[in-house]
């Protein structure tokens, strides 16, 4: 199947999947093992990135299960709402990390913004943060044989 560039559509909100559209998610999230995705080109066939590969395999399974997805463009300076959103925290959260300079942010007039790049940083670091206490964690308990008690 190719799309034309005329097809593609210009706004998240020109997407609607009716009924048809959904089975064939279904069936393709129920046989799509996240392996490589292949195109062809005018002069030879190319494999789409991992990276690319994981992005549809995520979107294919939100849209079989009926679930709204969107996709399109994070403006570069965010409200904090926003921001709360990428973060993954409450809004408050957000402004008082961003006060007490865990989070960057700057004041426009009375309201403070992030920049996204600030915000994917952050993110990262609380990961590795987070993945780091995980694995303590695990090494003290193999490292002391403690066994955990389903009490």
């Amino acid at each position: 199947m190719s799309v034309q560039p005329s097809e593609v559509a210009k706004s998240p909100r020109e997407i609607m999947v009716d009924e048809q559209t959904l089975a064939e998610l279904r069936e393709l999230a129920s046989t799509y093992l996240f392996g490589p995705i292949m195109y062809e080109t005018d002069s030879s066939e190319k494999k789409v990135s991992p990276r690319i590969t994981q992005l549809v395999g995520v979107i294919l399974r939100e849209l079989s299960q009926n679930r709204a997805v969107h996709v399109g463009p994070i403006p570069e300076v965010l409200t904090s709402t926003q921001a709360a959103d990428v973060v993954g925290l409450s809004r408050p959260t957000l402004v008082k990390r961003a006060a007490a300079g865990e989070i960057p942010s700057f004041r426009v007039g009375t309201h403070t913004r992030f920049r996204l790049t600030d915000l994917v940083e952050y993110k990262r670091k609380m990961r590795e943060q987070q993945d780091a206490t995980f694995q303590e964690w695990t090494r003290f308990h193999e490292e002391e044989g403690a066994v955990l008690d389903d009490r």
